[in-house]
């Protein structure tokens, strides 16, 4: 859980620090404050809605993207026969080679401790 939790602050805090121009440990300070005084004053029902909302954007925001693709393209082979003549498609990939971005193994290791 602690390296969940650094990761969760690092992620933020390095935006917010490049787009205002904070310094990164101010950035990390105050997300970690205002989250911990919004878990404190909410409770866990108000984090619970709150990842509801952002897992209901997300997914919006990545099915208006697959719409937006697929009208623009005007089916969905044409995006397919791409993304395969580019190499971006990549399933069941079991290589051991760690500088293979994503393997079985990484899906898995990351799953399960990460």
């Amino acid at each position: 859980m602690v390296l969940y939790m650094g990761i969760v602050l690092y992620a933020p805090s390095l935006a917010l620090s490049a787009v205002t121009g904070l310094h990164f440990q101010g950035a990390v300070v105050a997300i970690g404050l205002v989250c911990t005084f919004y878990s404190t004053l909410g409770g866990m029902k108000a984090v619970l809605m709150t990842d509801l909302f952002q897992s209901l954007l997300m997914f919006a925001a990545i099915f208006s993207v697959i719409i937006c693709s697929w009208i623009d393209a005007g089916s969905l082979w044409p995006v397919l026969e791409n993304a395969n003549i580019r190499g971006r498609i990549h399933f069941f990939e079991t290589s051991f080679d760690p500088t293979v971005r994503h393997t079985v193994w990484t899906q898995v290791f990351g799953g399960c401790f990460i």
